[in-house]
């Protein structure tokens, strides 16, 4: 009895010595499965990388670009006029239509005397959240003036200094892949509607005039 008892005991044990190295080939089926999911997460990840580009990544437009000199910006996944017929930002000299911004029949110049622009500031005009401004430019409601087309910028070195910086245009942006254009040190104001974010109360001025953002 003892014989049997131990031989049963060893046939066991080896029994489930066999059924232990099983698991392991099991498990490693397993973890192919899951890197079947890890896989799947990857594209899941390269799909938010996609639309992470409206925040500002590297995106691609939904649908193929179509029209004269439309391109994809990658930077917000939104067809835009490639900028080839305009110069957001640099500076001109004659108010309304100048050589100097570009031959779109919306360019236009906000000069120094009449607009208050020091060395004039291209521009285009007007722009909404379907007519978007150039590649490398976004439309805001600045100065309490009509919406407009300024140059993007990440710091004030991207902009024409000393007489322009780099503007959080938060609260007064309209469409464009960036929130912060190169504008005028002082935005004018009537009310504080017409200031962004980042300075928020109109101050106006002791004098009839415009006020300004702070």
């Amino acid at each position: 009895m003892r014989i049997v008892a131990c031989a049963a005991l060893v046939v066991g044990l080896c029994g489930c010595g066999g059924s232990d190295s099983s698991p392991p080939a099991t498990s490693a089926g397993g973890s192919t499965g899951s890197a079947g999911s890890a896989g799947s997460g990857g594209s899941a990840g390269a799909q938010t990388g996609g639309s992470g580009g409206s925040a500002g990544g590297a995106g691609s437009c939904a649908a193929a670009c179509t029209g004269e000199a439309l391109v994809c910006d990658p930077a917000d996944s939104q067809c835009k006029p490639d900028g080839t017929t305009t110069d957001i930002g640099a500076p001109c000299s004659t108010s309304g239509a100048d050589p100097a911004c570009g031959t779109d029949a919306n360019a236009t110049c906000n000069d120094q005397t009449q607009d208050g622009f020091p060395g004039g500031y291209c521009s285009v005009e007007p722009c909404t959240t379907l007519k978007l401004c150039p590649m490398g430019s976004s439309c805001a409601h600045l100065g309490a003036e009509s919406m407009a087309c300024f140059k993007n910028c990440s710091n004030d070195a991207d902009c024409r200094g000393p007489d322009y910086v780099c503007q959080d245009a938060t609260g007064l942006w309209v469409s464009g892949a960036s929130h912060s254009v190169c504008y005028l040190k002082t935005l004018a104001c009537n009310k504080d509607l017409d200031c962004p974010t980042s300075h928020p109360k109109c101050v106006l001025p002791d004098a009839a005039g415009l006020g300004s953002c702070t």
